[in-house]
């Protein structure tokens, strides 16, 4: 009987992570920023880029756990084809804060956002207002956003559609940023939009697979169960 009710128990437990896997997807995701003025030949510097991975809760319909890094575009050289010798790698921020939820992009897709630090606080103007540039005197703070669209999410499409690339930002308010009291800023949907002309040109979402361990230990402890209640019954009889 002890055997049974720990196999019922491990049941359980495989019953309520296999649905929280069915609720519950968690997705990598690449964020590219063109950067015109230094992603040259020449110049040697290339794009921005955060890359990163979150959850998504198919319930709810949003998105938590974004974390991820963003390179700083004037910091290294890290391109061959650009003229790079030797290549030197960009720095990179770790964003893992979300001080802000999730949000609807009014489109079937999901807006968020994660920063350096656990604040929006990043421009003069006190949050993360795309239109400006100016750093805070105080705090040295990054942030990158990302728009999440339905067929990303089910896997029809990884490519976010360049209608939606209004939504997507980035700003480096660091001193890796480079800007003197400026900040490094990517957004919109043309050169010219971002401090130095930066502009988002992709962004891929793809599904992160659930082990096949996992589900071979939901199917094991349902079989195990099986058999210690057969043997439950007999025993009773």
């Amino acid at each position: 009987m002890k055997k049974l009710l720990t196999a019922l128990s491990f049941l359980s437990l495989g019953g309520m992570q296999m649905a929280q896997a069915d609720t519950l997807g968690n997705y990598d995701v690449t964020l590219t920023f063109y950067e015109p003025s230094y992603a040259v030949s020449g110049v040697g510097y290339s794009n921005s880029v955060f890359t990163g991975s979150f959850v998504y809760d198919f319930t709810t319909s949003s998105i938590t756990s974004l974390t991820g890094t963003l390179s700083e575009a004037m910091t290294g050289c890290d391109s061959a084809a650009l003229g790079c010798s030797p290549i030197v790698p960009q720095n990179l921020l770790t964003l893992t804060y979300m001080p802000v939820a999730s949000s609807s992009d009014g489109n079937g897709g999901v807006i968020a956002s994660t920063f350096l630090l656990n604040t929006t606080t990043i421009y003069q103007t006190g949050s993360y207002d795309t239109s400006a540039l100016i750093k805070n005197a105080s705090i040295a703070n990054a942030y990158a956003t990302i728009d999440v669209s339905a067929a990303q999410l089910n896997g029809t499409n990884p490519n976010l559609a360049s209608s939606s690339f209004s939504n997507l930002f980035y700003g480096d308010c660091t001193p890796g940023g480079m800007m003197g009291t400026a900040c490094m800023t990517g957004w919109g949907t043309s050169s010219g939009a971002g401090s130095m002309g930066g502009y988002p040109i992709s962004e891929v979402v793809t599904a992160v697979p659930v082990p096949a361990a996992f589900w071979l230990f939901g199917s094991a402890m349902a079989g195990f169960a099986g058999i210690n209640r057969r043997k439950a019954m007999r025993q009773a009889a």
